[in-house]
């Protein structure tokens, strides 16, 4: 029998699959959010009333990217499962929901997210005292995920499976497949995939599908262990729907040492141009602040970038990336960047070639309105890198 036929009809899972287009992704204007919650309404001083709507994904990314802050336990998600391990499946059910989608005792007017439980739950799950049968577990998620109407229930579900190894169950796979396409459910779906043999073939697939939230949340699970992934992460991976850096920053994380991101990637010419822009977005932020503070030890980046200059064709994006990363890193240092990495800077700035860049771009009207105004090194004018 067809997967789909065990589904409910107004189960979040049938909604997000009745949606998917012909790219197996949903529409730009989809929003779970909207779907279950209506849409919001605030007052804007100029504007009048609006309505608004919270893109899928990005309250989890938050509590992703601060950690997880539960203020209560996790001990009705625990019991519930405990019923399941009895087949008391609709107890289960119910004890979870009346947890996860019943009111915060602590605050009221904050529902409560799954993913602030996520590790709790799992590493409690995982432990030496407790004893869960698999095909039990399995049977809770299974039914979960083809009947909820609730968020938080799917996410839960989709939890479960992170301890069980189901890539051999088709309706399995299918159903991660189909709920990764919203951007609410891709980390908890990446998740899910953890254990599975092809479980970097499967988070690929899911972050190629979303560009919202759900493939900044998800792409630290990717790794990137082919040329397909690396060029793929370098020229469109961090390219989101938010013109922030938070897709680079993800990236960045998906690569997680700057070996993995230098020593072990060939970079062909596309790539490179891929990894400027990503350097052009880290240090200009729309609202001026800038996405180097958030990397802890920026001058490996930094001193990979340079290695990587030095092998392809520079356009004035990258000479103005590399003059730009220079006078972050001087402020960022307090004027203490190492002296090899100034000459590295040197030797590539202070050149012919990007005299003639920069002069060329003037001609179109582009770049800095004088040689002497590119204030790359110590904002001094007379250290003019033409």
């Amino acid at each position: 029998m067809d997967l789909m036929e065990y589904v409910t009809e107004e189960s979040i899972l049938n909604l997000i699959r009745s949606r998917l287009d012909e790219k197996d992704e949903l529409p730009e204007d989809f929003s779970l959010d909207r779907h279950v919650n209506g849409a919001k309404e605030v007052d804007h001083p100029s504007l009048g009333r609006i309505s608004f709507h919270l893109a899928d994904g990005m309250e989890d990314g938050f509590i992703l990217q601060e950690g997880p802050n539960p203020e209560d336990s996790d001990d009705p998600l625990r019991e519930a499962l405990l019923l399941a391990n009895q087949e008391k499946y609709a107890e289960a059910a119910k004890g979870a929901r009346d947890f996860l989608c019943g009111k915060n005792f602590f605050s009221k007017d904050t529902p409560r997210r799954m993913i602030d439980y996520a590790d709790e739950l799992e590493a409690w799950m995982d432990g030496p005292d407790v004893i869960l049968d698999g095909p039990r577990v399995y049977t809770l998620s299974f039914n979960l995920l083809r009947s909820e109407t609730h968020v938080e229930m799917v996410k839960f579900a989709l939890l479960l499976l992170s301890i069980l190894n189901t890539g051999w169950r088709e309706e399995c796979a299918q159903i991660v497949r189909i709920l990764s396409r919203c951007n609410e459910f891709t980390w908890f779906c990446g998740r899910a995939a953890e254990n599975w043999p092809d479980r970097n073939e499967r988070i690929f697939d899911m972050v190629r599908h979303v560009h919202g939230w759900g493939r900044i949340n998800t792409l630290p699970l990717l790794k990137p262990e082919t040329e397909e992934i690396r060029k793929w992460l370098l020229t469109e991976g961090w390219q989101t729907e938010f013109p922030n850096s938070e897709g680079i920053l993800s990236v960045l994380q998906a690569f997680d040492t700057p070996e993995n991101l230098f020593q072990k990637t060939t970079y062909d010419d596309s790539m490179f141009k891929g990894f400027t822009a990503m350097m052009n977005g880290l240090l200009h932020e729309e609202d001026d602040s800038s996405g180097m503070d958030r990397i802890a030890l920026p001058l490996p980046l930094a001193e990979g970038y340079l290695t990587e200059c030095g092998r392809h064709p520079k356009d004035l994006e990258t000479y103005e990336v590399m003059a730009g990363l220079f006078s972050y890193l001087h402020v960022r240092t307090e004027g203490k960047v190492p002296d090899e990495m100034k000459q590295h800077f040197e030797s590539l700035l202070v050149t012919p070639e990007c005299r003639d860049a920069v002069l060329a771009a003037q001609k179109e009207g582009k770049g800095p309105p004088s040689p002497a105004s590119w204030d790359w090194k110590n904002n001094k004018p007379d250290d003019d890198p033409t």
